[in-house]
């Protein structure tokens, strides 16, 4: 069995010679805390429209406090089934989309996969009466 691995450099390019983002172009992380579960690390990208959806404003600190949880889930399972039904009315897609999918797998990844690791959280500090806060 054989490990692949990719070096970044200073430059913004690997080993491989994919191209990374060079220091100082790098994606906001959002850590998300909570004292009912462990420690979630999103990339801004992914961790900001969930914020959108919970309608938080976008920054470096927030808080989702406990009393407001039960309605940020309901809206979040909203958006996900929403997204989900967005999907299957899309699967009719052309072969020129199917490669583009291949070339950047990271699109294919949706919103309610990406998703599932927020709602769990929030679902523990519901039960726990905890609340989430990020940036702090």
């Amino acid at each position: 069995m054989s490990l692949k691995l990719s070096i970044q450099t200073l430059n913004g390019v690997s080993s491989k010679g994919s191209f990374i983002k060079p220091v100082g172009e790098c994606e906001m992380l959002y850590k998300f805390k909570s004292k009912a579960a462990g420690d979630l690390i999103m990339l801004g990208e992914h961790a900001e429209p969930l914020l959108r959806v919970l309608g938080k404003e976008v920054g470096p600190k927030g808080i989702l406090l406990s009393s407001d949880l039960g309605r940020s889930i309901e809206l979040l399972e909203k958006a996900i089934a929403e997204h989900g039904a967005e999907l299957s009315a899309n699967t009719d897609r052309s072969q020129g989309d199917q490669q583009a999918e291949k070339e950047a797998p990271h699109s294919s990844v949706s919103f309610g996969v990406r998703a599932q690791p927020m709602l769990s959280m929030m679902r523990h500090a519901l039960r726990e009466e905890a609340d989430i806060v990020w940036g702090v």
